[in-house]
């Protein structure tokens, strides 16, 4: 026969969201059918990996919404890779971790009343990662480099030179932390570029900017 000719139609997503600097990349995930947690049976689970989102729809619905469930660690690339149950109806998550040490992981899912885990039931939980170096180069060395020199180019948006001293004696901390917490778009720069707030807590994120501030001290 003609292999040209499809064998059946493809139906639409039971739910779809657009592309943003902070949301880019579903992971699938599974239709809840175990009893640890009855309040998701019957919904699919499912995570965003740039963001470290666990959310989930209830498919039934005609025009279904996400709810957040949780959110890792590890977010961005080196983030969660698969969600799985196992026989003991537990939702089960795995996750890349940074590239200098094996931190890899196999989550599970807490209740809110339980001891504190790498997850937590908030969906608006910020990481507890306190390696500034290592927070740049899972989540800004895809675009900035890892040296921060800029030459991961995106499309036709070319990052600036971190190690450059016109660039560093321009731009004031306040400038570089509001970029990291609000994202490019807030800041009349590029939209790739997420907003970080809700991920990381102030602490973190005064250690990224200085982290963008050493590379100024590297040439």
């Amino acid at each position: 026969g003609n292999s040209s000719v499809p064998l059946g139609t493809l139906p639409p997503p039971v739910y779809a969201y657009p592309q943003d600097s902070l949301m880019r990349a579903v992971i699938g995930g599974v239709l809840y059918r175990g009893n640890r947690y009855p309040s998701l049976s019957g919904k699919d689970v499912f995570a965003e990996n740039q963001a470290g989102l666990i959310q989930f729809i209830d498919p039934s619905d005609k025009a279904p919404t996400a709810h957040s469930l949780a959110r890792t660690r590890d977010l961005s690339q080196f983030g969660i890779t698969s969600i799985t149950t196992d026989l003991d109806g537990r939702l089960l998550v795995t996750t890349l971790g940074g590239k200098s040490a094996n931190e890899g992981k196999l989550l599970t899912l807490k209740h809110l009343d339980q001891p504190a885990s790498a997850m937590s039931s908030k969906g608006n939980q910020k990481t507890n990662s306190s390696n500034p170096s290592q927070n740049f180069q899972m989540l800004c060395a895809r675009c900035h480099g890892e040296n921060g020199a800029g030459t991961n180019a995106s499309e036709n948006v070319t990052p600036p030179d971190f190690r450059l001293l016109s660039w560093q004696v321009a731009t004031s901390d306040e400038r570089i932390k509001s970029v990291i917490q609000y994202g490019g778009e807030a800041n009349d720069l590029s939209s790739d570029m997420p907003a970080w707030n809700n991920a990381f807590t102030d602490a973190e994120i005064d250690g990224l900017v200085k982290v963008v501030r050493g590379f100024g001290m590297t040439e």
